[in-house]
Parts: structure tokens; C-alpha cells; sequence
């Protein structure tokens, strides 16, 4: 998961969630087996709401991902969501 680019007026509001939970089932739909984020943690380092673009730990744990390292002292840390279900057929593949 890259960046969560939400505009100020939309902050706090939960449109960070729902983009989470939408990509998790476009990746869930394409086969991925696990996703990964690398968001920040605002008890290591105080982020303006601008600078979460990355998203929280806190976002990512509601989501059911869990902590794999803290590599750097900018707060960023690696979570990974294990998706558990085989590998599916592309969803918009034609079978016509």
C-alpha cells in the first residue's frame, strides 16, 4: 500500500478505511497472497495529518495487519496482511 492521498476537507472521516478495505479485496480478487504497508507511527515521530499520507499503525492494525520490522528512526514501520485464500481467477478476465 503506497500512499492514501485525501483531501483536508475529507480527513478524519474514514476515507483512509474504506480505500484500505477496497484494495485489500481488489488484491484479495487479483490473487495476492499477502499485502504490505509501510505507514507511521505517531507515538515514535508527531506527524501533521498531511504528512500521514503513508496512513497509521493504527489504521493498518484495524485492518488486521501486523507488525513485521521498524527498520528506520522516522517511524515507519512494515505490516503485512496475510490474505489466506488461493490464488483466484483474474476477475476480469473474459471467458466469452
Amino acid at each position: 500500500m503506497p500512499c492514501f492521498f485525501v483531501l483536508p476537507p475529507f480527513r478524519g472521516k474514514g476515507v483512509s478505511r474504506q480505500l484500505l478495505t477496497a484494495a485489500l479485496a481488489i488484491a484479495q480478487a487479483y490473487g495476492a497472497d499477502a499485502v504490505e504497508g509501510v505507514p507511521g507511527d505517531p507515538a515514535t515521530k508527531q506527524r501533521t495529518s498531511a504528512a500521514s499520507y503513508t496512513g497509521t499503525v493504527a489504521l493498518f492494525a484495524r485492518a488486521g495487519f501486523s507488525e513485521v520490522a521498524r527498520r528506520t528512526k522516522s517511524g515507519r514501520v512494515i505490516m503485512r496482511r496475510q490474505l489466506g485464500q488461493p490464488r483466484g481467477e483474474d476477475p476480469d478476465r473474459d471467458e466469452g
